[in-house]
């Protein structure tokens, strides 16, 4: 059973499996706050399990989501933070009841050095998360809200209900929750969705996908 799910690992998973003394296996609970603004970076987290979220806060309060790491995956801004060493930039928090690796700091440089795969996985990731990050930057700066929260419903609902609330759509998209509720109000108007306690119903989703 341990060779089959080895096999199916991808390579840099691989790798980790086989540095078990450097690496410190942690669980954590869903809302933990793993890093805080302004603390420096003395391990790298590598989920295994579950889903933390990063985020970013602005001066007068507001939180945009800024990604989140799925398993298998890392955290762009902590790799930053060990390579450059300096202090973490935003703010993370489990998403998801979370399983992971914790991977010392020396340890991420040192195999940056000397393993191929560690290497190539840490560059690779950095280019996609940045790409990502860059497509956000354009979405936050030239979408209308409309679109970036029609757009969001219709990746994060599940068949057609959306469990959250308008605080948490405000922290998501980096907005106000007022603003939030007035765009939820125009997509009803438009006969898209269906509001409920802390639920959204999706009426229409070819509809939400179009939004301009």
């Amino acid at each position: 059973m341990e060779t089959s799910i080895m096999i199916d690992l991808p390579a840099h998973m691989k790798f980790l499996k086989q540095q078990k003394k450097d690496i410190k296996s942690i669980h954590l609970a869903t809302n933990h706050v793993v890093c805080e603004m302004g603390v420096s970076c003395t391990d790298l987290l590598v989920v295994t399990k579950g889903c933390l979220k990063v985020s970013s806060l602005s001066k007068d309060g507001r939180y945009i989501t800024l990604y989140r790491v799925h398993p298998f995956d890392t955290c762009f801004l902590s790799i930053s933070c060990i390579l450059n060493k300096t202090d973490f930039p935003a703010i993370a928090t489990v998403d998801e009841e979370l399983e992971g690796m914790l991977i010392p700091a020396a340890k991420v440089t040192q195999w940056m050095n000397d393993n191929e795969v560690w290497r190539m996985y840490i560059f690779r990731h950095m280019a996609t998360r940045l790409h990502n990050l860059v497509e956000l930057t354009d979405s936050v700066a030239f979408d209308k809200l409309n679109k970036r929260l029609a757009d969001w419903l219709s990746i994060n609902t599940h068949e057609t209900l959306c469990i959250t609330t308008h605080q948490n759509l405000a922290n998501e998209l980096g907005t106000t929750r007022e603003v939030i509720t007035r765009a939820l109000r125009y997509l009803k108007s438009q006969a898209l969705i269906e509001l409920r306690h802390g639920t959204i119903k999706i009426l229409n989703q070819k509809g939400l996908q179009q939004v301009t």
